[in-house]
């Protein structure tokens, strides 16, 4: 039920009303007001989550620049479910410091309040060729650190 005070409308959730939109270059729409409720909710989230994928990038990139003596390559990739942060070792031998600091890493972004919508999973791999450890990642979802 749509509540008139001053100038705003209150529309309860559980409405079956109707709302229209019009908007500035003259497009009109038509919402149910629960589904309405339900993108705006969706939408915020979404700016939410684009801020926290800013802030996570940059710790990404910032613990890349830390560890650059030890790390041929970084990258992060989107998956289906999660974001994949994938190290390349400069070196074939296993690293537990780099591996150790990985998981440091990987432990701090998953307790970091500002970063809850963030799903991340973190993988190390010694040194291998990029024809290599492209399985791991598609192209079109990743990029370098």
């Amino acid at each position: 039920m749509a509540v008139q005070r001053g100038l705003l409308t209150v529309l309860d959730e559980s409405s079956s009303e109707f709302a229209r939109v019009d908007m500035k270059d003259g497009d009109k729409f038509f919402i149910a007001v629960g589904e309405a409720a339900r993108a705006l909710k969706m939408y915020n989230r979404m700016e939410q989550f684009e801020g926290q994928f800013r802030e996570l990038v940059q710790i990404l990139i910032n613990w890349s620049r830390d560890h650059k003596d030890k790390i041929h390559t970084a990258m992060l990739a989107s998956r289906d479910r999660d974001l994949l942060f994938f190290v390349v070792q400069k070196n074939v031998e296993f690293d537990s410091d780099l591996t150790d600091a990985l998981t440091d890493l990987d432990i701090s972004i998953a307790n970091n309040k500002n970063l809850e919508l963030i799903n991340l999973e973190v993988l190390a791999v010694p040194y291998v060729t990029p024809d290599a450890y492209s399985a791991f990642t598609a192209s079109e979802t990743r990029f370098s650190m």
